[in-house]
This record gives C-alpha cells, sequence and structure tokens, in this order.
C-alpha cells in the first residue's frame, strides 16, 4: 500500500484544538511587544531621509 495521497511530513496527528489556539495568542503577545517597542533613533533618521529624497524629488 502507498501513501501518495499525504504531503511530506503529514502524518495522522491528533492535536487538541486547544494547542493551536494558545499559540496563536502567545505569538499575538510576543508580536504586541515587539511592536510596542520604539523605534531605533538610527532607523528614524534613515526614515527621515527617504522622505527627504521623495519629498526633493516631486
Amino acid at each position: 500500500m502507498s501513501n501518495q495521497s499525504k504531503k511530506p511530513g503529514e502524518d495522522d496527528i491528533n492535536v487538541d484544538p486547544v494547542v493551536p489556539e494558545a499559540i496563536g495568542k502567545q505569538l499575538k503577545r510576543m508580536y504586541n511587544d515587539v511592536a510596542d517597542e520604539p523605534v531605533p533613533d538610527r532607523f528614524s533618521a534613515l526614515l527621515d531621509q527617504l522622505a527627504k529624497q521623495e519629498q526633493d524629488k516631486k
């Protein structure tokens, strides 16, 4: 018998529905923590330079 209908790495694994939900919540928490961090001064300066260049083109 062949398992060709399955994708590579796809196994018959039963995952408790709570697990993906918990992972999603944790990822959102981590993302929000990173998103709340201030933009480093160096990046702000680069963005300002880019904005000035774009403005000068107009």
